[in-house]
C-alpha cells in the first residue's frame, strides 16, 4: 500500500495554508461533482414513477413518512389481502387526503372485497419494487446477473445478507452456513466473468472482485455486553470459519460496526482473529467505523496502534452511521450519555478528519469512504491529491439503489467505485428497506438538501465544523431536585464488568473464610444473645455457606414493637425534610456500594448480573422517588376560597408499619416498602425473606448509616409463620405492606381485620401478591421483537418475578413461524450460575421450588406438548431447572390457570386478536401483560380492554421503572397500590382536614 512522505503540517503558518489550500480544492472538486450530477439524466433515485413519488411524498410530509415506513415495516407479515388493506387504511387514511394517490391503496374499499384484493397485489407489488431497488436478490444465485450489471457499470461491489436478527443458535448457525455458501457461489461464477478483470490497474481494492460484509451479532444469538469474553470466543470461531473461506478464494471481508453496545466486542473480535497464526498476513479483512460515534477517533487512533503492531495493513470503511435515531434514543431511555453527536455536521467534521488519519496511513489501512455527500467524499479526494495518495490507493462506496447520478460521475472521474449490495428476501427485508429509506428522507441529509430541496453548491460544499453543542451527556444528577431514573450499569464497559467480578470473588472469599452472621436489630443494636445456626445458602451452590441468622422469636417482636411505638410521636413530628434527606443519603451509599449490592444479590438470590443491577438501580429510585414526593403530600392543602372560613386537608403518618419482603427483589422491594413507611413519618419493622436475609441486613444497615434513628425501626429476621405471624397480629402494628405469594397474602388480610385487644385502629393492608401474565402476539407482530420480548419476560431471572410472563396467546397464522422462532431461542439459552455473566437462566431460589417446578413441568409433560426445553448440562449442586415452553396447550389447562413461578410457559393458538383479549382476561390475576402488534386500531383496543395493572405494548411484561410505570395490579394481583407512583405514600398516612371559622363580631379576613 502506498504512504505519503510528503508531512501533512510543518508549521503554523504551513498548517494555515494547506488548510486553505485544501479547503479550496475541496470546494472545487465538490461543486464540479456537484453539477455533473445535477446534469446527470438518470433519476437520483433510479426507480419506476410510483415509487419515486412515495419517496417525494415522504420527504414532504412527515406524518405521512411515518405512515409509510411503519406500512413498509408491517406489510411482510400481512398473510392476506384483507389485512394489508385494513393496516393501508389504518396508517393512511390520517393523511390520504393530501395525496390523492393513495387510493389506489383502496382506502375507501370494504377489505374483504374482491376489489381490494386487487389494490392489496398492487400494494404488495409497489412496496416490492421499492425493495427491489435497495436489495439484489433473494439468494447468491439471483444476485449473480444484477452484480454483473454493477460490474458493467465499472464499479465493484461488496454483498450483505440481511436477515440478520437472530433470536436463536439455529439462526445463527444457518446465517453462518449462508455466508459460506455466498462464497462458493461468488468465487464459483464471478472470476469468470469477463467484467471482473481489475477496473482500474493496480488498484488496491481490485486485486479480487470478490468482497463481502458481515454483521458479528447474527453469527452468536447470545452475544451480549456483559459476557464480553464468552461472546467475543464464540464469534471469533464462527467469523473464523468465514475468514478461512473468504481467505480460499482471496475474498475482501468487511465486518460491519453495528449498534454502540457492540463496538468493544467488534473490535476486540476481529482484532484478536486478525492476529491469530492463520489470518495474520492476510490484508483483505477489516472493519467499519462510524463517524457519528463521539469515541469513534479515538478507536482509529487504537485500530492504527494495533495494526503498527501486526505488521499488515487491513481494510478500513469510514461512514456516517445509520443508527443515529436508535442510538439517541436508547441512550435517553437508559439515562447514559448519548454517543452519537447530536448535529449532523460534526458527524460530517468527524468524518473529515478521520478521512485525513486514514489517509495520513496508508501503509496501515486500505481506506474506502462511504458516503452519499459530495462534500465528505470531495474532502477525501482532495486531500489525497494534496499528499500523494494515488487514487489506486483508496475507493469511494455507495448504497446500492441510492445515488446512481453521484455514482456514474465519479466513476467518470476515474474513482473506484464500490456498491453495499444486499442480498436477501425481499419482503423480509424490510428493516434493511426502512432504514434506507429513512436515510433518503432525512431533513439533514445531502441528498434530500441537495436534489430535493436544491439547495445550492456553495452551501453544500460549506466546511462542517464541529459545534461545541454537538454532544448530549447524560443528565445531571441532581436528585433533591427532580426525579430521574438511576441508570443501568453499562456493563459494555470493561471497568464494570470488573468491579462486579472483582466484589463477587471477594464476597466468596470472605464467606468461604468466615460466613457472616446475622442477628435482629432493634434500638440500632444487634441482638448477639441469639445463636446464629440457621444457614443461608447461594441458590447456584448450596455448598457455599454465606451466613447463619439468629431467627427472632416472639419476644424480640414484643421488645422491638414496644420501642417503635414509643418512637413514633417524634419520628411523625420530626419535619418532613429531615426524614427525606435520610432517604436521599441512602441513595447515595447504594450508589457508592452498587457492585457490592450487586454482588451480594448475584450470590444470595441467584439473579444474573443486568437483574442484580437492575434491582439496586430500583432501590436508589425508590428512595429518591419517595423522598421528593414526601414534602408534598405533608404540605396542608386549603380547601375552600370563601371569606369566613377556612379550610385544610392534611396528612399525618398511620403508626407502626411492618414490612414484610419478598426474596425476588431482595433489595429493590424491601427498600421501597420501607423507604415509603419511613418517609411518611412511620416507624417500621424490617422482616426480610427467610431466603435472602444477608440483603435485608445490608439494606437495613444502609438506612441506620444514612442517618435513620435505631429507635425508630427494627430488623427481623425469622420464620413467616414466627415472625410475620406475630407483626401481623400485633396491636401496635397500623399498617402491613406485603410482597410475596397469594396464599400469604390472603392469610395477613384475613389476620389483619380482625381487632385484637389493646387495638386502637383499623389495620390497612398494602398488598401484592403475583400474577398469571400472558402476552398477545398478534398476526401482524414484529417476530423478531416478539420473541426477545418473550423469552425476556418469562426466563428473566428463571421466570421468578410476579410480573413474568407464563402465558402466551398467538393469534392466526403468526403461530407456526412464531413457535419455530421461540423453541430455537429457548434451546439456545444459556443456563448456569448467576455469578457467570453469560447466563440468562441462573437458579431457582430453593430446593422446595425445584420440587414444584419439576412437578407441574411433569404434568405438562403428561397432557401437553413440549415445544422446546433447554438444557441444563452437568450443572451441579444448585437449584437448577431447565427453562420450557409449551405449545397446543388448552386455555383451561393448569399450566395457563395457576402461576407456577419458574422458568416455565405455555403457548396457546387463537383465532383473532379479540379472542385473544378474552383469554388474557379470563384470569383470577390482573398484574401485567403486553401486546405485540403492529395495527394501530388493534393496539387501541388493547390499551382499552386488556386490563391488568400494568399493560405493556410492543416489549415485554416485565421491567417496570419507578415514577415511568408504577406498578402493582388488581384482581387477585393485590390492591392495586402501584409503587413507585404518586399515590403509593398516600397509603402510609391518615388524612386530616381541619376547617376555622375566621367570622367574628360580622368581620373575616380578606382572601387575596
Amino acid at each position: 500500500m502506498a504512504n505519503s512522505s510528503v508531512p501533512t503540517h510543518v508549521d503554523a503558518n504551513t498548517t494555515t495554508t494547506a488548510t486553505d489550500m485544501l479547503e479550496r480544492r475541496t470546494v472545487t472538486l465538490g461543486t464540479e461533482l456537484f453539477e455533473a450530477v445535477r446534469g446527470h439524466k438518470r433519476s437520483l433515485f433510479d426507480t419506476q414513477f410510483y415509487t419515486a413519488k412515495l419517496i417525494d411524498w415522504a420527504m414532504a410530509d412527515e406524518e405521512f413518512r411515518v405512515a409509510l415506513f411503519r406500512f413498509v415495516d408491517v406489510l411482510p407479515a400481512l398473510a392476506d389481502s384483507a389485512a394489508v388493506i385494513r393496516h393501508a387504511q389504518e396508517y393512511f387514511r390520517p393523511v390520504a387526503h393530501r395525496f390523492p394517490g393513495m387510493t389506489r391503496w383502496g382506502l375507501d374499499l370494504a377489505p374483504d372485497s374482491l376489489l381490494a384484493k386487487a389494490a392489496a397485489a398492487l400494494v404488495r407489488h409497489e412496496v416490492r419494487s421499492m425493495a427491489e431497488q435497495f436489495i439484489l436478490g433473494e439468494t447468491p444465485e439471483a444476485a449473480l446477473k444484477p452484480l454483473r450489471k454493477i460490474r458493467k457499470e465499472g464499479m465493484a461491489f461488496t454483498v450483505d445478507l440481511l436477515g440478520e436478527a437472530t433470536i436463536g443458535e439455529d439462526e445463527s448457525l444457518r446465517y453462518e452456513q449462508r455466508y459460506l455458501e455466498l462464497i462458493t457461489v461468488l468465487s464459483r461464477e464471478v472470476p469468470l466473468w469477463k467484467e471482473s478483470a481489475p477496473l482500474i490497474a493496480g488498484h488496491v481494492g481490485e486485486q479480487s472482485p470478490l468482497a463481502i460484509s458481515v454483521k458479528l451479532s447474527a453469527l452468536y444469538s447470545q452475544a451480549k455486553a456483559v459476557s464480553q469474553e464468552k461472546s467475543s470466543a464464540v464469534l471469533e470461531e464462527r467469523l473464523g470459519h468465514i475468514l478461512s473461506a473468504a481467505t480460499a478464494s482471496g475474498c475482501y471481508l468487511t465486518v460491519d460496526m453495528e449498534d454502540t453496545s457492540k463496538t468493544d466486542l467488534t473490535l476486540a473480535t476481529v482484532r484478536r482473529l486478525l492476529d491469530s497464526r492463520e489470518f495474520r498476513s492476510y490484508e483483505r479483512a477489516g472493519f467499519v467505523f462510524q463517524a457519528y460515534l463521539r469515541r469513534t477517533e479515538s478507536d482509529i487512533h487504537s485500530t492504527l496502534a494495533w495494526l503498527r503492531a501486526r505488521r499488515t495493513p487491513c481494510t478500513v470503511r469510514l461512514v456516517k452511521g445509520a443508527y443515529w435515531d436508535t442510538e439517541t434514543i436508547a441512550a435517553r431511555l437508559a439515562g447514559w450519555p448519548v454517543p452519537v453527536w447530536q448535529i449532523k455536521e460534526a458527524s460530517d467534521a468527524t468524518y473529515e478528519r478521520i478521512s485525513q488519519l486514514l489517509l495520513d496511513n496508508t501503509s496501515l489501512v486500505y481506506p474506502c469512504f462511504a458516503s452519499h455527500n459530495l462534500r465528505s467524499l470531495s474532502h477525501a479526494a482532495a486531500y489525497a491529491e494534496s499528499i500523494g495518495v494515488a487514487r489506486t490507493g483508496y475507493e469511494m462506496q455507495a448504497l446500492h439503489g441510492m445515488a446512481e447520478p453521484i455514482k456514474a460521475v465519479l466513476v467518470n472521474r476515474g474513482y473506484l467505485v464500490r456498491e453495499y449490495a444486499p442480498v436477501g428476501e425481499l419482503l423480509s427485508g424490510m428493516g434493511y428497506l426502512v432504514r434506507r429509506l429513512l436515510e433518503n428522507t432525512s431533513n439533514s441529509g445531502f441528498l434530500r438538501q441537495g436534489f430535493h430541496e436544491n439547495e445550492t453548491a456553495a452551501n453544500l460544499m460549506r466546511r462542517p465544523q464541529l459545534p461545541a453543542q454537538a454532544t448530549e451527556d447524560a443528565p445531571a444528577w441532581k436528585p433533591r431536585e427532580r426525579f430521574q431514573n438511576s441508570p443501568m450499569t453499562d456493563f459494555s464497559q470493561a471497568t464494570h464488568r470488573a468491579a462486579v467480578l472483582r466484589e463477587l470473588e471477594d464476597l466468596k472469599s470472605r464467606v468461604q473464610s468466615a460466613p457472616e452472621s446475622i442477628y435482629p436489630i432493634i434500638g440500632g443494636q444487634e441482638q448477639t444473645h441469639l445463636k446464629a445456626s440457621v444457614p443461608t445458602v447461594s441458590p447456584e451452590n448450596q455448598a457455599l455457606i454465606l451466613g447463619y441468622v439468629a431467627n427472632a422469636t416472639a419476644k424480640e417482636c414484643e421488645t422491638a414493637l414496644a420501642l417503635l411505638r414509643a418512637a413514633f410521636p417524634v419520628w411523625r413530628d420530626t419535619p418532613v425534610s429531615q426524614r427525606a434527606e435520610v432517604l436521599f443519603k441512602a441513595a447515595e451509599l447504594f450508589e457508592i456500594r452498587r457492585a457490592a449490592f450487586t454482588a451480594l444479590i448475584v450470590l444470595e438470590s441467584g439473579k444474573p448480573w443486568t437483574e442484580a443491577d437492575a434491582d439496586v438501580a430500583e432501590a436508589i429510585d425508590f428512595c429518591n422517588y419517595y423522598a421528593l414526593h414526601a414534602p408534598h403530600l405533608f404540605t396542608a392543602q386549603a380547601l375552600c376560597e370563601l371569606e369566613g372560613e377556612e379550610d385544610y386537608l392534611l396528612h399525618e403518618a398511620r403508626g407502626v408499619c411492618a414490612v414484610i419482603a419478598p426474596w425476588n427483589f431482595p433489595a429493590a422491594i424491601p427498600c421501597g416498602m420501607f423507604a415509603a413507611a419511613l418517609v411518611t413519618g412511620n416507624t417500621a419493622v424490617l422482616k426480610p425473606a427467610e431466603q435472602t436475609p444477608l440483603i435485608g441486613r445490608a439494606v437495613f444497615k444502609l438506612f441506620l448509616e444514612a442517618g435513620l434513628p435505631g429507635d425508630c425501626a427494627a430488623f427481623l429476621p425469622g420464620l413467616g409463620e414466627v415472625v410475620g405471624e406475630a407483626l401481623v397480629n400485633a396491636p401496635e402494628v397500623s399498617t402491613i405492606v406485603f410482597t410475596g405469594s397469594r396464599t400469604v397474602g390472603l392469610h395477613i388480610i384475613e389476620k389483619a381485620a380482625r381487632v385484637h385487644p389493646g387495638q386502637e385502629h383499623v389495620k390497612r393492608v398494602i398488598c401484592e401478591m403475583g400474577g398469571k401474565n400472558a402476552i398477545i402476539v398478534d398476526s401482524d407482530a414484529d417476530l423478531d421483537q416478539a420473541v426477545k420480548g418473550v423469552v425476556q419476560s418469562v426466563f428473566g431471572f428463571a421466570g421468578q418475578k410476579c410480573s413474568a410472563c407464563s402465558r402466551i396467546l398467538v393469534v392466526g397464522d403468526a403461530y407456526p413461524r412464531f413457535c419455530e422462532r421461540l423453541a430455537d431461542a429457548v434451546k439456545s439459552i444459556t443456563v448456569g450460575p448467576a455469578s457467570d455473566p453469560a447466563t440468562l437462566v441462573g437458579p431457582v431460589i430453593d430446593a422446595e421450588a425445584v420440587t414444584r417446578l419439576r412437578d407441574a413441568v411433569a404434568v405438562g409433560k403428561r397432557s401437553c406438548r413440549v415445544l422446546a426445553e433447554g438444557e441444563i448440562g452437568e450443572l451441579q449442586g444448585g437449584n437448577f431447572i431447565a427453562p420450557i415452553i409449551f405449545a397446543e396447550v388448552p386455555l383451561e389447562h393448569e399450566l395457563m390457570k395457576h402461576e407456577l413461578f419458574g422458568p416455565v410457559a405455555a403457548v396457546a393458538q387463537v383465532p383473532d386478536f379479540a379472542s385473544a383479549l378474552r383469554a388474557a382476561n379470563a384470569s383470577e390475576y390482573a398484574l401485567t401483560g403486553a401486546i405485540f402488534s403492529r395495527s394501530p386500531e388493534n393496539l387501541r383496543l388493547g390499551a382499552r380492554e386488556f386490563r391488568v395493572g400494568n399493560l405493556y405494548l410492543n416489549r415485554g411484561s416485565t421491567g417496570a421503572l419507578v415514577g415511568r410505570q408504577p406498578f402493582g395490579g388488581a384482581k387477585l394481583s393485590g390492591v392495586g397500590s402501584k409503587a413507585g407512583g404518586p399515590e403509593y405514600l398516600a397509603q402510609f398516612v391518615i388524612p386530616r382536614v381541619i376547617c376555622e371559622n375566621t367570622l367574628r363580631q360580622g368581620f373575616a379576613p380578606m382572601k387575596r
